[in-house]
């Protein structure tokens, strides 16, 4: 999304802070979803994904529609991926 952006304080394998940054022209939806997606990032995926197969199924699609309001399954996996449960 053009009107956010993600900043991460990042040492070896630890995230020490994040900023976020939202414009102020959003609509709600946009802020919605593209809060959503700025936490997503800030957790460490910071890449978003340019495939329209996930429109509408992903917050890290780079062709987000604004339609999601929570994280698609494949947002959770990425994430229970990136974080293992103990």
């Amino acid at each position: 999304m053009a009107n956010a952006i993600t900043a991460l304080d990042v040492e070896i394998s630890t995230i020490n802070g994040a900023v976020i940054g939202l414009s102020r022209s959003m609509s709600i939806r946009q802020y919605e979803t593209g809060l959503l997606e700025e936490i997503t990032q800030a957790l460490g995926l910071m890449s978003d994904i340019a495939n329209p197969h996930y429109r509408g199924r992903s917050i890290l699609s780079q062709n987000a529609d604004n339609s999601l309001k929570a994280l698609g399954d494949q947002d959770k996996i990425a994430l229970i991926r990136h974080y293992p449960p103990s």
